[in-house]
C-alpha cells in the first residue's frame, strides 16, 4: 500500500505542536542565523562577482577571459542559489511566526476537525451496516417473489402470508433506502467540512487573513464536483483527429518497416527531432491540417469561453456572500469576533423591533 503524501504544512503543524516554548524560540534562532549567515554569504558573493567582472574588463588575454567568465558564471549561478536558500528560511519563519500568532485558533480548529472525522466514521460504520442489511432485505423480497410465481401451488393463507410478508418487506427496503440516502448525504457534508477546516487552518499557517479565507472558500464551493462535459461536435472532432493520426502512423510505420533507407533516415529524423513544422503541415498532409485546424478553432473557442466564465466567476466570488462554515468556525476560535456578530445581532433585533414599533404606531 502506497504511503499517504504528507503536506508540509501538516508535517511542520506536527512539529510546532510538540515544541515547548523554550524550542520554539530556540527554532526561531537557529532560523534567524541561519538567514544572517547566508545575508553575510550573498553580501560576500555579489562583491566577488563584481570583482570579477572588473578583471574581465582589464584582461586582454582571451584565454584569460574565458575562464574568468566561466568562474563569474558560476559565482552567479551560487549567488542565485544563496537566494532561493535565504528566501525558503525567510518563509520558514513566516510561518513559525504565523503559527504563534494564530496557535489557538488553529488547535482549536484542528481538534474541530478530528471530531468530525470521528463523527463521519461512525456515519461509514452505520451506512455500512444499513447497506448490508438492505442486501439482506432485498435478498428476502427476492425469495417470497419467487415462491409466489408458483401461486398455483400455494393455499389461499399461504398466498396471502406471503402478500403481506412481502408488502412488509418493501416498506422496510424503503425505509432503508431513504435512512442510507440520508447517512451519505450526512457523510458528503462532512466531507466538505473537514475540508474547509483544512483549508481554514492552513492558510491560517501561511498567514492568510479571514476575507482572503473566505474568498478561497466560495471558489472551493463553485468548484467542488464541477466537471467539464465536452460537446458532441468537440467530441467527433478530436475523434476524427485521432483516427487520421492513426492512420499517417500506421503508413507511415509500414513503409519504414519495408524501406531500410526510410527506416535510416526516419532514425537519423528522430535523433535530430526533425520532426513537422506546423506551418508546412498543409502542403504535406492537406488531410491532418483540415482536421487539426477544425480542432484548433473548436479548441481556442472553447479556451475563449471558459476564460470568459472564470473571469465572469472571479468578479462574482469579490461581491459573493461569505461562506457559512468558515464564518462559524471563525465564530468558534475567535472570540472578539465572536463579540462582533453578538453586537451587530442586538443591533438587527432593536432596527426590527423599531420598524415593527413604527407600523404599529401608524396603524393606530
Amino acid at each position: 500500500m502506497p504511503k499517504k503524501k504528507v503536506n508540509k504544512i501538516e508535517q511542520n503543524y506536527s512539529k510546532f505542536i510538540k515544541m515547548t516554548p523554550d524550542e520554539m524560540e530556540k527554532y526561531k534562532e537557529n532560523i534567524n542565523n541561519e538567514i544572517a549567515s547566508l545575508e553575510e554569504h550573498l553580501t560576500n558573493k555579489a562583491k566577488e562577482i563584481e570583482g570579477r567582472e572588473a578583471t574581465i574588463d582589464l584582461t586582454t588575454d582571451q584565454d584569460r577571459k574565458y575562464v574568468l567568465a566561466a568562474q563569474k558564471e558560476t559565482a552567479e549561478q551560487e549567488l542565485e542559489d544563496l537566494y532561493y536558500r535565504r528566501q525558503k528560511q525567510q518563509k520558514a519563519l513566516k510561518e513559525v511566526e504565523n503559527y504563534e500568532k494564530n496557535k489557538d485558533k488553529i488547535q482549536k480548529i484542528v481538534g474541530y476537525k478530528e471530531k468530525l472525522k470521528t463523527q463521519r466514521e461512525k456515519l461509514k460504520t452505520d451506512a455500512q451496516t444499513l447497506a448490508l442489511d438492505l442486501q439482506n432485505k432485498k435478498e428476502e423480497k427476492a425469495q417470497i417473489e419467487e415462491k409466489l410465481k408458483n401461486s398455483e401451488e400455494l393455499t389461499n393463507p399461504e398466498y396471502n402470508s406471503l402478500m403481506i410478508q412481502k408488502e412488509k418487506v418493501e416498506k422496510e427496503i424503503e425505509q432503508k433506502e431513504r435512512k442510507l440516502e440520508q447517512l451519505n448525504k450526512k457523510i458528503i457534508s462532512l466531507n466538505g467540512s473537514v475540508s474547509k477546516c483544512d483549508l481554514v487552518w492552513k492558510n491560517l499557517m501561511l498567514g492568510k487573513t479571514w476575507d482572503e479565507i473566505h474568498v478561497k472558500a466560495v471558489e472551493m464551493n463553485k468548484t467542488k464536483n464541477k466537471k467539464y462535459v465536452p460537446t458532441q461536435e468537440e467530441m467527433e472532432a478530436k475523434q476524427s483527429l485521432v483516427n487520421v493520426l492513426a492512420q499517417i502512423r500506421d503508413k507511415k510505420q509500414a513503409e519504414i518497416e519495408q524501406n531500410p533507407t526510410i527506416r535510416e533516415r526516419a532514425t537519423d529524423a528522430i535523433k535530430d527531432k526533425a520532426m513537422t513544422k506546423y506551418d508546412n503541415l498543409a502542403s504535406k498532409h492537406p488531410i491532418l491540417a483540415k482536421f487539426r485546424d477544425a480542432f484548433t478553432k473548436l479548441r481556442n473557442k472553447f479556451t475563449k469561453n471558459k476564460k470568459e466564465e472564470v473571469e465572469q466567476e472571479g468578479q462574482e466570488v469579490a461581491s459573493a456572500p461569505r461562506d457559512e462554515f468558515v464564518d462559524k468556525l471563525r465564530v468558534m476560535v475567535d472570540a472578539e469576533y465572536k463579540e462582533q456578530v453578538k453586537a451587530e445581532k442586538v443591533k438587527q433585533e432593536a432596527q426590527k423591533h423599531a420598524v415593527k414599533s413604527t407600523d404599529q404606531n401608524e396603524r393606530q
